[in-house]
């Protein structure tokens, strides 16, 4: 049995993550209002936003102005890497670098 409710009804305010398994790796996501947060286990962090940039062609990663909006995404998403990272054999995450 499941709980829950359609992706389509969560609400802005409530995060959404996806994960993509690969054998040398993974990717993770995290979805909160108009942001889509994409981390990779090499360490590497994007940050779209979803609302103007559907096709995620714009990184604004490295903009300062969402750079507090990064942070806290990544605060969502970390101790869900961690989860996975006990899980895998074949791959260690790295950390991303917040630091400005």
């Amino acid at each position: 049995q499941f709980r829950g409710q359609p992706v389509d009804q969560i609400s802005d305010e409530r995060s959404r993550t996806s994960l993509h398994l690969f054998a040398n790796g993974s990717e993770q996501t995290l979805d909160l209002g108009d942001y889509r947060l994409l981390y990779r286990w090499t360490g590497e962090l994007e940050l779209y936003d979803v609302t103007t940039d559907p096709n995620e062609t714009t990184d604004l990663a490295d903009d300062p102005k969402l750079h507090d909006q990064k942070v806290a995404m990544w605060e969502k998403l970390a101790p869900q890497v961690q989860a996975l990272a006990r899980l895998y054999t074949t791959a260690t995450p790295v950390w991303p670098n917040l630091v400005d």
